[in-house]
């Protein structure tokens, strides 16, 4: 199954927020979800912090990875089409005539 980059980043905000043990606000930033920890000891407040900052960190992995994996696959591609060509070139020469493999 193919995931795409909101996709992905989602799963992992929807993952952020269960293991927060509660609901994250939509306020954007670091404090969308320290509302619900005010009034809480300042170490609560670091652990909620740095579980968001995980989530950040996890995310920008994620999208390294789905980079890595699309420049492997346009490589492959690129082989792929590669050798197509290399085949046309000998089949034309051996054929002595102009040949188009793949073309439809």
């Amino acid at each position: 199954m193919k995931l795409t980059k909101s996709q992905l980043k989602q799963i992992i905000k929807e993952e952020i927020i269960k293991e927060a043990g509660g609901h994250l606000g939509n306020f954007g930033g670091m404090a969308g979800g320290l509302g619900s920890l005010a009034g809480r000891k300042g170490q609560e407040l670091d652990k909620a912090e740095m579980q968001l900052k995980k989530g950040e960190l996890d995310i920008k992995i994620a999208e390294v990875q789905i980079k890595q994996q699309k420049l492997q696959m346009d490589a492959a591609e690129a082989q792929v089409d590669a050798q197509l060509k290399m085949a046309e070139l000998q089949l034309e020469r051996e054929q002595k005539r102009a040949v188009a493999i793949g073309a439809t």
